[in-house]
């Protein structure tokens, strides 16, 4: 068995090689235009969601979660989902970089050296959609977790009004 100390180090080079392989790749970013983003983020959000029932069963074994524990629930909101909900907020402004369109209804002030000041979060209602569920430790004793963090993940996939009673329902029955 490999001591505890090698396998860290062993970790530390994987992190070490995959950082300097998007730092390499951060200028290849740079210079795509707004649509070769977009279309690359849509790519990004499509393999999340291929891989989001994998990501949670490692994420839950690693961490020695007991299958059907609750704390499950908390491994859908803390990986894939995030980064959906990042990959959407995204979108949506390279959607309206053309037009400035994304600047329309932020809050604004002038500082005190005359610069403009914006305040872009919480961006909208969806940025609190944590706020109309029971609050925190909430996965903590729920027993649909699992399902209300699939549906969420689900949800910032691909947005849908029809999927909003479903998502309220697993989070109210508790």
């Amino acid at each position: 068995m490999k001591r505890k100390d090698t396998v860290l180090a062993e970790q530390n080079q994987v992190y070490d090689e995959a950082l300097s392989s998007l730092n390499v790749t951060k200028d290849g970013w740079a210079r795509l235009g707004i649509a070769e983003r977009i279309d690359l983020l849509q790519q990004v959000k499509k393999c999340l969601m291929q891989q989001a029932e994998g990501w949670v069963e490692i994420a839950a074994r690693r961490k020695r979660l007991p299958a059907g524990s609750s704390l499950v629930g908390e491994e859908w909101l803390s990986g894939h989902y995030a980064v959906m909900a990042a990959c959407n907020g995204s979108i949506l402004t390279l959607s309206q970089m053309k037009s400035k369109a994304f600047l329309t209804g932020l809050p604004t002030r002038r500082l005190d050296n005359g610069r403009l000041a914006v305040q872009v979060v919480p961006h909208n209602v969806l940025s609190l959609r944590f706020s109309m569920l029971p609050h925190p430790p909430w996965f903590i004793t729920i027993q649909r977790q699992h399902m209300l963090g699939r549906l969420l993940t689900h949800f910032q996939y691909e947005p849908s009004f029809w999927k909003l009673p479903r998502i309220f329902i697993n989070a109210l029955r508790g």
